[in-house]
């Protein structure tokens, strides 16, 4: 995650631009963690100094003194999006952009792969015993021959 540092929303790693402020500069979560942390830490005169600093004082605004959300029945998400807006939202990170679990090969990085089958394996082992190049391999890659 990260946060807009114009109006400290939290956001996912992918967007590229703050969808309610439309601003490109964000804070790591490491980053806005630290900061909670040295002003949590300082004494009143030192935390003056540091909100100053309009990152510190976003963070100190937005994030440390957030307005608590009381339960709702009728509310569902706290971003003030109607539902609608939140799940598209959601979606736009989750649903869309699932990786499928392709194995690769990882010598040329080609899908082009297949198992070594049980045979396959045993005729080679039969063939040249200790010295089978299948022995505790599980795949071979079909453009490069390399097997892993």
């Amino acid at each position: 995650m990260k946060y807009c540092s114009k109006c400290g929303r939290e956001l996912f790693d992918k967007d590229i631009e703050c969808d309610k402020c439309k601003s490109i500069d964000f804070i790591s979560e490491k980053e806005c963690k630290e900061i909670i942390r040295e002003i949590n830490n300082a004494n009143m005169f030192s935390k003056k100094k540091l909100l100053k600093d309009p990152i510190y004082k976003m963070v100190n605004d937005f994030i440390i003194n957030k307005p608590k959300d009381y339960f709702n029945a009728c509310i569902i998400n706290s971003n003030n999006d109607s539902n609608e807006e939140y799940f598209d939202r959601i979606k736009k990170h989750t649903i869309n952009n699932k990786q499928k679990n392709i194995p690769k090969c990882p010598t040329c990085g080609s899908t082009n792969i297949r198992k070594i089958g049980g045979i396959e394996r045993g005729a080679s082992i039969a063939a040249f015993g200790i010295f089978s190049k299948k022995i505790n391999k599980t795949f071979k890659c079909g453009n490069c021959g390399y097997t892993w």
